[in-house]
């Protein structure tokens, strides 16, 4: 996976770009986490960083402030996606035992996979299903109603 560290030449988006903390020696480094805030007030730590349930033991670290982890940019590698693993546990922590990964990328040309919708798949959900976790492609609005989502079952398309 490509990554290039947090510079003045890359554009941080808060709310969506996705970062990889390295270097600190912390118990952060490889910690993925999302650019919540840039802070501009002089502190060479001026990234604030949100991380999912993955890393909820490591919330009352000396570096959190207003619900934030705050790093210097040399710190952080900025990344295209979360690694699937990454995103299952910061969408369901410790509450699955097993990963059903799917081995083919994203056809956006293919039809969702719920079973009464005939709408172009759009996004890659993750469902939990007793413990399971599935990908699953399905459109936007399934993409809504399931992802993240602990369920009994996932209505599949035969």
């Amino acid at each position: 996976m490509a990554s290039e560290t947090v510079d003045t030449a890359v554009e941080i988006k808060e709310g969506e770009t996705i970062v990889k903390v390295c270097g600190t020696e912390t118990s952060f480094d490889g910690a993925y986490g999302v650019v919540a805030k840039v802070f501009d007030d002089g502190d060479e730590e001026n990234i604030g960083v949100t991380f999912g349930k993955d890393k909820s033991h490591l919330f009352g670290f000396r570096f959190k402030e207003n619900g934030l982890t705050r790093f210097s940019g040399k710190n952080l590698d900025v990344v295209n996606d979360f690694p699937v693993e990454i995103k299952a546990e910061r969408l369901f922590g410790n509450t699955y035992m097993r990963l059903f990964v799917l081995d083919k990328p994203l056809d956006k040309s293919s039809e969702c996979k719920h079973k009464d919708c005939t709408q172009k798949v759009g996004k890659r959900a993750m469902v939990n299903i007793w413990g399971s976790v599935y990908e699953v492609d399905v459109c936007d609005d399934h993409f809504v109603e399931y992802n993240g989502h602990l369920i009994d079952d996932f209505p599949w398309k035969k």
